[in-house]
């Protein structure tokens, strides 16, 4: 079932107000699934991702409310640039991300998923590192997952993947 609450606007009685910090009303809409039906998607997802922790089976919102909008609605992911625009995201490179910051997958200037980073880790061996990050990939359940265990629709081409903060950073 899919409740359509309008474009988030003060005219939408029906509608999450949402807004970034410069009070531009974010567009929001809450595609509502049954317990038994986020259930069964878990388990097809364990089955493709075993080592992806469940977080939660909540339904009504994606990755983008996730990270914006405190899981209360979908929002879509066009919008990302605004909503990291007016509340003031800078891009941040690899090794200055920290729990909190935002991780984008973005292929040709699309974005694809947005999640939130959890723990980093410096792999000194391979002078990489790796992030541990919460997800809502659609209309699945939440997940806590590596950074590069991510859903097919992701992995196939590799997407570039972009960190965002809200932080204050050093000059």
């Amino acid at each position: 079932m899919i409740h359509i609450i309008g474009e988030g606007g003060n005219t939408d009685r029906d509608a999450l107000q949402v807004q970034t910090r410069e009070r531009w009303n974010i567009p929001n809409f809450r595609k509502l699934e049954s317990s038994t039906y986020m259930r069964a998607l878990h388990e097809e997802n364990l089955a493709r991702h075993p080592r992806w922790q469940l977080r939660s089976i909540a339904s009504g919102y994606n990755c983008m409310g996730l990270a914006f909008a405190a899981r209360r609605t979908w929002i879509e992911s066009d919008y990302f640039a605004k909503i990291v625009g007016d509340d003031g995201f800078r891009e941040v490179s690899e090794g200055k991300v920290q729990p909190g910051d935002l991780i984008a997958y973005v292929r040709q200037r699309e974005v694809l998923h947005v999640g939130v980073v959890l723990h980093t880790t410096a792999d000194i061996a391979r002078g990489t590192f790796d992030y541990t990050v919460l997800s809502k990939f659609g209309r699945s359940p939440e997940y806590i997952h590596a950074h590069d265990d991510v859903p097919k629709f992701l992995a196939e081409p590799r997407p570039e993947v972009q960190f965002w903060t809200e932080r204050v950073l050093p000059p």
